[in-house]
C-alpha cells in the first residue's frame, strides 16, 4: 500500500511539473502590458535657482559650480527614466495641469510628482516625490530624500538613484502579470470580475486582478461537476486549474434538487 501511495505521488509531481512547465510557455497577451507610460512632472520652489546660484562661496565652500540649470534637471530626469526597462514611453506633463485628471484621460497608468527646494544656509536641496497608480488607488508612494547641491555630472551619475530605486518597486506592484485560469471549454467561473469569465477554446483565460489578493471562486459547467474554492493570489501563484470532476450518482440527484444548476 505504501509503495502505491509513493509511486502515485511520483507520477503526480512528474506530471504536475510538466503542466507546469506547459502553462510557463503561454505567452502573456498583449493587452495586459509589462511596460507602461508613465507622465511625469518636475517641479522647482520659486526661489530655488535665485538662491542656488546667488548663495555664494561661503556658504557651499566646496562646491566648484556652476549650478545646474533647469533644463539639466529635466534631461537627466528624462534620460534616468527612458533607461528603466518597466516604463515604455515617458510623458511630460501639460503645464498647471492637474495630474491625474490627464492621467486619467490620456489613459497612462502611472504618474510621478516631483518638487525640489533647497536650503541655502546649509548648502543642501531636499526632494519629494509622489508616485501614483491612476487605476488603483491604493497604490500610492511618497518620500523625501535630502543631498549635497549636484553638479551636473551628478545628476546624470547617481542623483536620480534614490527616486529610481523607489520608483522600480512600485511599478512592481503596479505592473502585475494577469492571472491565468484553466479549466475546461465552456466553463462559467465567478469570483473575479462583475460579470462571469467564460473559458474558451484554449481551455485558459487571462484576467488581470490586484495582487495579493484572496479570491472566492465558483466554476459550473455542463458536463462536469460544479466546484468552488478559495484562491491567494499574489505575485508567485498566479495559475487557478479548475477540476474536471465527473459526475456521480450522488451528483445527478442533486441535479435534479437544484444545486448543480447554474446560478
Amino acid at each position: 500500500m505504501v509503495k502505491y501511495i509513493v509511486i502515485v505521488s511520483i507520477a503526480f509531481l512528474f506530471f504536475g511539473a510538466l503542466e507546469a512547465q506547459e502553462y510557463a510557455d503561454i505567452p502573456i497577451p498583449s493587452e495586459f502590458p509589462q511596460r507602461i507610460k508613465l507622465l511625469y512632472r518636475l517641479d522647482f520652489d520659486s526661489d530655488f535657482f535665485f538662491i542656488a546660484q546667488n548663495a555664494g562661496p561661503l556658504i557651499w565652500e566646496a562646491y566648484p559650480g556652476p549650478f545646474p540649470q533647469q533644463d539639466a534637471w529635466y534631461h537627466t530626469l528624462q534620460s534616468i527614466l527612458g533607461a528603466n526597462d518597466k516604463i515604455a514611453q515617458t510623458i511630460p506633463s501639460e503645464a498647471d495641469a492637474d495630474l491625474f485628471t490627464q492621467a486619467v484621460s490620456q489613459g497612462i497608468p502611472v504618474f510621478i510628482h516631483i518638487y525640489i527646494s533647497g536650503d541655502a544656509n546649509a548648502g543642501i536641496i531636499q526632494i519629494r516625490y509622489t508616485f501614483r497608480g491612476v487605476f488603483s488607488e491604493s497604490f500610492t508612494f511618497e518620500n523625501t530624500f535630502e543631498t549635497k547641491v549636484p553638479e551636473e555630472n551628478d545628476l546624470l551619475s547617481h542623483f536620480w538613484l534614490p527616486l529610481n530605486t523607489d520608483l522600480d518597486i512600485f511599478l512592481n506592484q503596479v505592473i502585475r502579470p494577469p492571472l491565468r485560469i484553466h479549466g475546461p471549454t465552456g466553463t462559467l467561473v465567478y469570483g473575479f470580475s462583475k460579470e462571469p469569465l467564460v473559458i474558451p477554446d484554449t481551455e485558459y483565460i487571462f484576467i488581470d486582478v490586484p495582487l495579493p489578493g484572496t479570491y472566492a471562486w465558483r466554476m459550473v459547467h455542463k458536463r462536469y461537476v460544479n466546484r468552488k474554492g478559495i484562491f491567494m493570489a499574489d505575485q508567485d501563484h498566479l495559475v487557478l486549474t479548475l477540476p474536471r470532476d465527473s459526475f456521480s450518482f450522488s451528483d445527478f440527484l442533486r441535479i435534479f434538487d437544484g444545486n448543480n444548476q447554474r446560478k
